[in-house]
């Protein structure tokens, strides 16, 4: 098996585990609208980090400052974040943040925020000049 059979098959794995954790934790997601992460991210508060979980490309394209983790990456360095922090997660539409947010509270992270409406309402509602790939 070649590495990137190995890694499509833990990105499938991990991605089937999530999907089953969001629907039952569908009910529990908090969301922050794009408006009150402007704002978040304006008052710079010590402990609220965004963690973006799009692909590199899209990244690439455009972003709004948050610290990127690829959804298939975040299993990997889930060690890395802090319990006491609050976050918001953003991708292009939310439902690979919804996916993120799920895992990370199975992780046992509290103050776990899905972006609603994803880059896409970024765009829309506070940088309409923004290109979302």
């Amino acid at each position: 098996m070649s590495k990137r059979d190995i890694t499509n098959s833990l990105f499938s794995r991990l991605f089937r585990f999530l999907s089953l954790i969001l629907f039952k934790k569908n009910n529990s997601m908090k969301e922050i609208t794009v408006q009150q992460l402007k704002d978040k991210l304006t008052d710079k508060g010590e402990n609220f980090i965004l963690i973006d979980v799009r692909e590199d490309f899209e990244y690439m394209v455009s972003n709004n400052g948050g610290e990127h983790i690829p959804l298939s990456s975040l299993q990997s360095r889930v060690h890395t974040l802090d319990h006491d922090a609050e976050y918001a997660i953003i991708c292009r539409s939310g439902a690979r943040s919804a996916n993120a947010c799920a895992f990370l509270a199975h992780e046992g992270f509290e103050h776990v925020y899905n972006v609603k409406g994803g880059m896409k309402a970024w765009a829309a509602e506070i940088d309409p000049s923004m290109t979302v790939a």
